[in-house]
């Protein structure tokens, strides 16, 4: 296994952490070098978070992930560098706060994109949408953004169980629900209805189950890889709460949920 170099970069945010190959850890002549294979992909990092890095302070060999008494990031996106990359075998690590959401990742920067749990919110409709009469087992509620061509969904970073994460992240989605797959095409979120009202408990919203995995690539200008979804089971929202749960189904030219299961009639009659 080769052996590897830590440095230090302090930011304004936080601290980073880069882990990279070093023929001679601990000496200045192999930090030089592991440094010197590293500095497009410092560039590349330098102009996806729209500022300067600091110069980065070797750790000391032993001395756990710091040697200068600080600690690296315990909550942070870390990026594995490609296997074929010259940087293999290293990482590097992110605080969550000197990262912005919507910024597009460099192209060329040699890592691997974790993967992150996900929320999928397909719709969200008025409260004098729907009347509590209407949400009956069998009820099929028409979702308007299944009747065009690209159905615009907003992902919704979750937590992982490891990371505090960046929670509450947005990212725009474009589904084909009979082709089976989504697109994330980055730019703007567009969604069908107001995501932050369903959620403050002013209109509906309809989600998608199922948490998805997703290329963290996703929250930062998009995937260029379409993620395979087809359509399975969804709950109605009011706010936070679950109302009724069913399934996905085309309806002529679009697509609805059917309702299987209502959860919270006493709860919907009070908005209705």
């Amino acid at each position: 296994m080769t052996p590897t170099q830590g440095f230090d970069l302090p930011l304004a945010s936080g601290l980073a952490w880069l882990e990279l190959p070093c023929a001679a850890p601990g000496q200045g002549v192999g930090q030089a070098g592991a440094l010197g294979a590293a500095l497009p992909a410092l560039a590349a990092v330098e102009h996806w978070l729209g500022t300067d890095l600091p110069c980065p302070e070797p750790a000391l060999p032993g001395v756990g992930r710091s040697g200068s008494g600080r600690t690296a990031p315990s909550s942070g996106l870390t990026l594995p560098f490609e296997a074929t990359s010259p940087l293999a075998g290293g990482h590097l690590s992110l605080p969550w706060p000197a990262l912005k959401p919507g910024r597009a990742a460099p192209q060329h920067l040699p890592v691997q994109w974790p993967l992150w749990p996900a929320r999928l919110c397909l719709q969200t409709l008025p409260a004098e949408r729907i009347a509590s009469s209407g949400l009956v087992p069998g009820a099929v509620l028409l979702l308007p953004g299944g009747f065009q061509r690209h159905w615009p969904v907003q992902l919704q970073a979750g937590v992982s169980s490891a990371e505090t994460g960046p929670t509450g992240w947005q990212a725009a989605g474009a589904w084909q629900p009979h082709e089976g797959r989504m697109t994330l095409p980055g730019g703007p979120v567009r969604s069908s209805g107001d995501v932050a009202g369903a959620q403050a408990g002013s209109a509906w919203s309809v989600w998608l189950s199922a948490t998805l995995s997703v290329d963290m690539r996703a929250w930062f200008g998009g995937c260029a890889t379409a993620l395979p979804l087809s359509p399975g089971q969804a709950d109605l929202h009011l706010g936070h709460q679950v109302v009724a749960r069913g399934r996905l189904l085309p309806c002529g030219a679009g697509w609805g949920l059917r309702l299987e299961h209502v959860d919270s009639l006493e709860l919907a009659a009070a908005w209705t």
